[in-house]
């Protein structure tokens, strides 16, 4: 145990006391908590080490669940690049429709059809993609609360992201306070660890919001498109909400890697082997 987790104990130990001289000092010896290894006196207030043991005890493990979730979201990013590539190839398409000149139906029903299968292995891999990143969000939150007492109930970082008009601010709060709660707990006991701004966390929801707004766009756009110009536009849009879904893909597994380092390092720092 370190001198500052100590001191930390006297803070909240029941045989402290306050001295207008001294300052804070042990009720029991009467002296300033200047000790360099173990306190005996605080030793004998059990329920303060129970509690303690109690809270360690509670942390869950989340490793599994960041690679999870990392991994889908590679698998996502690789659909966005494939799905560029297949925008490009029907906005061509269009385009010489667009222009009168003969196209053999064949090309169009494989067009359509490697749209289609695209398009569905993607909203597969993206639904599962969602699944395994709000399991990874709720117990990063929930392992915080543990530590710490936090802005909000650790159930917000699941139901934030289902309520209309909620889900636009609410998961952003969380994450941020996850990052700068983290960076401030392991500033305390550790030099050295890159803990980057939360200046990150504002990117990774701007272009989050970006790419929803886009999204619902191009559903819009879809049940309403009727001419050769309307599906040009759609195909349009629809690549540059790829374009958008590979930095947001990659700045997500930046910050759920960077978010996993920092919970094994509070676990390294409070001695809690998952």
């Amino acid at each position: 145990m370190t001198r500052e987790d100590q001191l930390m104990f006297c803070k909240r130990c029941s045989s402290r006391e306050l001295d207008l001289k001294q300052g804070l000092i042990c009720s029991l010896t009467g002296e300033k908590a200047t000790f360099v290894d173990e306190c005996m006196d605080f030793e004998e207030d059990r329920v303060l080490i129970a509690l303690e043991k109690k809270k360690r005890e509670a942390i869950r493990p989340n490793q599994k669940r960041a690679e999870l979730a990392q991994l889908l979201i590679a698998i996502v990013l690789l659909f966005e690049i494939i799905s560029i590539g297949s925008s490009y190839m029907q906005y061509t398409l269009l385009q010489s429709v667009n222009r009168g000149e003969f196209i053999p139906e064949e090309v169009f029903t494989i067009n359509d059809t490697r749209e289609q299968i695209i398009g569905i292995l993607y909203t597969l891999v993206s639904i599962i993609s969602a699944v395994t990143f709000i399991q990874w969000f709720r117990r990063g939150y929930y392992n915080l609360s543990i530590r710490t007492r936090c802005d909000l109930e650790n159930k917000w970082a699941l139901i934030a992201w289902f309520i209309p008009v909620i889900s636009i601010f609410r998961p952003y709060q969380i994450m941020k306070e996850m990052w700068q709660e983290t960076s401030r707990m392991i500033a305390l006991k550790f030099d050295g660890f890159n803990t980057y701004s939360s200046l990150i966390i504002g990117v990774w929801w701007t272009l989050w919001v970006i790419s929803n707004y886009i999204a619902v766009a191009v559903l819009k756009g879809a049940i309403r498109s009727k001419t050769i110009a309307d599906l040009i536009d759609l195909t349009i849009a629809d690549a540059v909400l790829s374009f958008i879904g590979i930095p947001l893909a990659l700045l997500t597994i930046f910050m759920i890697r960077n978010y996993a380092l920092r919970e094994e390092k509070l676990n390294e720092i409070e001695g809690i082997d998952l």
